[in-house]
């Protein structure tokens, strides 16, 4: 029987969500036109032996296995009991369903040493997607730091088949990292225009909103100075902030004068809770040091929402002047007069327009079409 066979390196689970929500939605939009079976493993202190759970939704089937977190020698028994339930689970999954027509891995580590496995013993093919920003240098976790997970990753790179990044850039990057000439499709991440979608707003107020992580990387602290400048000349926006936002944030926005007066913190909401923040903002803005292809971008582009963000990794590829604007990363200047010059001009955006053109491009159904048609030409 057909199918493919999705290994995640990360996707939600019972201890975290939210943990990879991307990487489900990719998975779920495959579903839509082939039977795929997801294997995920998260090491866990809750329980005592491999514990595995199993989730059918449709053609898509979902594998969730977690295996404890010992005291001593962590490491080494996590590595044993992720290889072991791989092994365990696949001899299961070949048994009821015979070989799969094609392996994906989504996110390389550690995803792709079974992939590996699979392609030496049983010379399954296989692909792989990326969202993570660890290949570019900006980021802390910069795979090129770290050199045995550098030679690790480099061979799993070597032996895919093909690669499905999100965006050229990333496409790009990984070759230049890893020198070598991998071919590549971009597929980029899915939405779910179930709950991102433009609706009609009577805001009294220019509603900008910002959401992510609020760390290092989204420029949390260079993005409040502009906002603050913004809210002193202005008295006709309001920010709303979701996100897990820290005390030291929080602390600022209560002590400012400006700011304090126009913010909403939302903090951690659930997912449908987003795309209400987001449906019913004027814009969405990001100053981010580095990026691959955040999700809220083209969430808020399928809401129809136009967007202000840094020109980095692979948001060029997305936003351009007929849906938005770009400045360059730690530009304070350029930022506010691009979010002066959007909302002095957020008439001439089209939201149902806006939305229409996102929806046919990140929608689940897009991007299983994507996904096929790059199978198809993949397998021949």
């Amino acid at each position: 029987m057909d199918y493919v066979l999705f290994l995640a390196g990360w996707y939600p689970h019972d201890r975290d969500p939210y943990q990879g929500d991307f990487v489900q939605r990719h998975a779920r939009s495959i579903a839509l036109l082939e039977k795929t079976i997801v294997v995920f493993a998260v090491k866990s202190t809750q329980v005592k032996k491999i514990t595995i759970t199993k989730k059918v939704t449709g053609q898509l089937t979902e594998y969730i296995c977690y295996y404890p977190k010992k005291k001593f020698g962590e490491k080494l028994f996590s590595n044993f009991y992720y290889l072991k339930v791989f092994k365990t689970l696949s001899k299961t999954i070949f048994q009821e369903n015979g070989m799969p027509k094609i392996v994906q891995v989504n996110i390389a580590w550690k995803a792709g040493l079974w992939a590996l496995y699979l392609s030496k013993k049983f010379n399954c093919p296989y692909v792989i997607t990326e969202n993570w920003t660890g290949y570019y240098p900006n980021d802390p976790n910069y795979l090129a730091r770290y050199p045995l997970k550098f030679r690790v990753v480099k061979n799993i790179f070597r032996k895919a088949l093909h690669f499905l990044p999100v965006t050229e850039d990333l496409a790009i990057t990984c070759n230049r990292l890893f020198q070598i000439n991998l071919p590549y499709t971009v597929v980029e991440n899915a939405v779910d225009t179930q709950l991102f979608y433009a609706q009609k707003n009577s805001n009294h107020h220019i509603k900008i909103v910002h959401v992510s992580t609020m760390n290092e990387q989204k420029n949390i602290n260079g993005l409040l100075d502009v906002l603050e400048k913004i809210a002193a000349e202005r008295k006709d926006v309001e920010l709303v902030l979701v996100g897990p936002c820290t005390d030291t944030i929080q602390e600022r926005i209560l002590h400012s004068a400006h700011l304090h007066p126009v913010t909403t913190i939302t903090g951690n909401i659930p997912y449908p809770k987003v795309a209400e923040q987001v449906r019913e903002a004027d814009l969405l803005v990001l100053f981010s040091r580095y990026e691959n292809l955040p999700c809220v971008i083209l969430e808020a582009l399928c809401a129809g929402i136009p967007v202000v963000a840094t020109n980095v990794g692979g948001i060029r590829e997305v936003i351009h002047e007929k849906n938005g604007l770009l400045v360059e990363s730690e530009d304070k200047v350029a930022l506010a007069a691009a979010l002066h010059k959007l909302m002095h001009q957020l008439n001439t955006y089209n939201k149902n327009d806006l939305s229409a053109e996102a929806i046919s491009k990140y929608s689940y159904s897009a991007i299983a079409n994507k996904y096929q048609t790059a199978y198809q030409k993949i397998l021949k």
